[in-house]
């Protein structure tokens, strides 16, 4: 796998997130132990309960378990329609993502239109290769542009363009930037803007930083807009002190300090 793309499988397992959300309950999960012999293979389920929280050979021995059973991507295309969460489409996906199963990358494109997690852009990300990465950035731009998106998959959206360094419109980045109605999109969309900036040297975006710190709540947003303005190497930050001019004024005074320090010399 190119070393890019491994970079965008997920820091924490997809398991872990719905577990702690669920209170760690496998109700609901079928067991080997209730009603099958004990030569029966466990059911996919439990095998990708131990993917997670189990010693690496249990995890292996788990993975071995998976890639054997018979009729596997038919039983986890039934978990693709994720309208509803449930904790077996969770488990789908991180089973998906870790035996990179391919071969479902063009159901879970299609099903995570209607995914409001955002967990299945996890999924998707750990089965892109050179090949099907310019569809996914394809789909993932225009799914930013749809306003039906929720802040979870577009926080999780512009994260990984963030990675592939896709660039967006910039009317769509002023958008989400500046008018979404979640604070999460938009500290996202100040990360993606970082990205680029910081770390790409590309700090053609900046110009959004100046209206971000004019008049934009909460405040921990414009902090967030000085730390990214602080990090800019010297040169940058000097071209462009005008911006801080929008904080100098600003009605909180953590804001107003940390905009004196940002254009400190």
């Amino acid at each position: 796998m190119n070393p890019r793309l491994r970079n965008l499988l997920p820091r924490c397992s997809l398991v872990l997130a719905i577990l702690a959300a669920s209170g760690g309950a496998r109700a609901g999960l079928p067991s080997s132990r209730s009603g099958a012999s004990g030569h029966s293979a466990p059911p996919w389920p439990e095998l990708a309960l131990r993917l997670t929280g189990e010693s690496e050979a249990e995890r292996k021995r788990a993975i071995q378990a998976l890639r054997t059973l018979p009729g596997l991507e038919a039983e986890l295309r039934k978990e693709l329609p994720l309208a509803e969460p449930s904790t077996r489409r969770f488990l789908a996906l991180d089973v998906i993502a870790i035996l990179g199963l391919r071969n479902l990358l063009p159901e879970l494109l299609a099903a995570s239109a209607h995914d409001d997690t955002g967990y299945s852009y996890h999924a998707i990300n750990a089965l892109l290769d050179e090949d099907s990465r310019a569809q996914a950035t394809r789909i993932y731009r225009e799914r930013l542009a749809e306003r039906r998106t929720s802040a979870a998959s577009k926080v999780a959206l512009l994260d990984t363009l963030a990675r592939l360094a896709a660039p967006l419109e910039e009317r769509l980045l002023e958008r989400l930037l500046l008018e979404d109605s979640s604070h999460e999109v938009r500290s996202a969309a100040l990360s993606y803007l970082r990205h680029f900036a910081v770390r790409l040297r590309q700090p053609d975006g900046l110009v959004l930083l100046e209206k971000l710190l004019e008049d934009t709540q909460p405040y921990q947003l414009r902090l967030q807009a000085l730390y990214l303005f602080s990090e800019l190497p010297p040169s940058i930050r000097r071209a462009r002190a005008r911006l801080l001019k929008a904080c100098a004024g600003d009605p909180h005074p953590e804001v107003r300090a940390f905009c004196a320090k940002a254009g400190a010399p």
